[in-house]
């Protein structure tokens, strides 16, 4: 049995993983469960606390499920590019997109992932300015939002 057959399951124990696979790490065992959630339920799409925790494990962290922890944009970004990999359509709840909101708006990021159904104004003018200059981005609104959008995306890819 491979890693990728236990997607199929709706839930994988922790105990099954380390009795099936005694070399993988906490956080590859935690990544299966996770991909396995994302792929059978729609627990992470539905409740921010699972979409959190999805997020964090999909970005290495191992969370603490018994609390509420707050993601970095990045993290929400790369896993919204997981999810869409995925499922292309995917509806996440108002409750999630709030979420989202939240985090990036907290950490000074006024434009939100792509195709998740959120209004999102300033995106196409963010990414055009971050694109095409001009160089250096001004210390503007739009030349700050460019700024961390370059960031962000440079360090998801």
């Amino acid at each position: 049995m491979l890693p990728q057959d236990l997607l199929q399951e709706d839930y994988i124990e922790p105990e099954t993983l380390k009795q099936l696979f005694p070399g993988m790490s906490d956080i590859e065992r935690e990544k299966i469960q996770v991909l396995a959630v994302l792929k059978n339920t729609r627990a992470a799409y539905e409740d921010m606390d699972v979409f959190e925790n999805a997020c964090m494990v999909l970005n290495g962290i191992s969370p603490d499920v018994n609390k509420t922890e707050g993601c970095l944009p990045e993290h929400i970004w790369k896993t919204i590019k997981i999810i869409k990999s995925m499922y292309p359509d995917i509806d996440l709840s108002d409750e999630v997109k709030e979420y989202i909101k939240f985090i990036f708006n907290d950490n000074g990021y006024y434009f939100y992932p792509e195709g998740i159904e959120m209004d999102n104004p300033i995106l196409e003018d963010v990414k055009t300015l971050a694109l095409h200059g001009p160089f250096p981005l001004a210390e503007t609104f739009y030349g700050v939002q460019a700024s961390r959008y370059l960031k962000l995306t440079q360090e998801i890819n």
